[in-house]
């Protein structure tokens, strides 16, 4: 994260992205109309061990068409690390990002909720859900 702009309920996130070359990108503005957004905690939080991230909950479904199309390199900025990357069919990939502390803190599997976002072989978002565990 870069810098985050805020005029009343409107915050603007702007990030920045290194390619494989070394090279750094801006982005952004990526535009909310809900300012409790923490994206340091969500990213400190991993796997939601910490019982931080469900307060995001609200932001990322009031968010949710603005991520579809977000690249997975932009998600990782936005959020970080995910907790579970899966290759899916035709080079395409899921970033899982569990939401509420489960099993998983244990390194066991888990039904806790989680956000998923699914990336089209060109690395772009094409689909987030909101579900119990990882996707099928």
């Amino acid at each position: 994260i870069e810098s985050i702009h805020a005029d009343g309920n409107q915050r603007q996130i702007y990030y920045r992205c290194q390619d494989h070359l070394g090279q750094w990108h801006n982005y952004g503005p990526l535009n909310t109309s809900d300012a409790t957004f923490d994206a340091e905690a969500f990213k400190k939080d991993r796997g939601a061990c910490s019982d931080q991230r469900i307060k995001q909950l609200a932001w990322l479904k009031a968010n949710k068409m603005e991520l579809r199309g977000t690249t997975s390199n932009n998600m990782e900025a936005i959020l970080g690390k995910p907790d579970i990357q899966q290759l899916a069919d035709r080079n395409q990939e899921y970033y899982v990002y569990f939401l509420e502390p489960g099993p998983h803190c244990n390194q066991k599997a888990s039904q806790a909720k989680s956000i998923a976002f699914r990336f089209s072989a060109m690395g772009i978002a094409t689909e987030v859900t909101f579900q119990d565990g990882i996707p099928l």
